[in-house]
């Protein structure tokens, strides 16, 4: 589902920021976002509030042979702004004692370049839950670990 959004995110901001044109071609590309301490379950991305929770990396890489980047990434943490990092790996850690047990939105705004391509502002949302302990998580849930989620944009006029 978050795929989904992050697509017509992109979709929607790219058409808006610039004019429409039948010059325009967008990036397609993937991005890999790599975070810990989590496990996923039943869809679901979970963290325990004791820990410090961690993105360690996001990177892009071009569909079409281009050489391709990401700009600074801005974090926001339920909509608030949380965050930034302009070297890449484009880490960020948050203290997840800070915040009250439940579900949390994970928001990372950046923009997709690509040679030849239109830039592309692009915002990647993700929902992270937030349980007490680790006798808290979901019955059959892996241990907390390290998890890389990969969206495919791929943006069409």
């Amino acid at each position: 589902m978050r795929k989904l959004y992050l697509l017509l995110t992109v979709c929607v901001l790219g058409l808006l920021a610039v004019a429409c044109s039948d010059d325009e071609s967008f990036p397609s590309v993937d991005v890999n976002v790599t975070m810990s301490p989590v496990t996923q379950y039943d869809g679901k991305i979970y963290t325990v509030a004791d820990s410090t929770f961690n993105v360690e990396s996001i990177t892009v890489k071009s569909l079409s042979g281009n050489n391709s980047a990401l700009s600074t990434v801005g974090y926001y943490w339920d909509g608030l702004f949380s965050a930034a990092s302009n070297v890449s790996p484009f880490s960020a850690k948050f203290l997840i004692s800070n915040f009250q047990p439940g579900r949390h939105i994970l928001q990372m705004r950046t923009t997709v370049l690509e040679v030849d391509k239109t830039i592309t502002p692009t915002l990647l949302n993700y929902d992270i839950y937030v349980v007490p302990t680790v006798a808290d998580l979901p019955k059959g849930a892996l241990p907390l670990g390290r998890l890389t989620d990969t969206a495919t944009l791929n943006p069409t006029k």
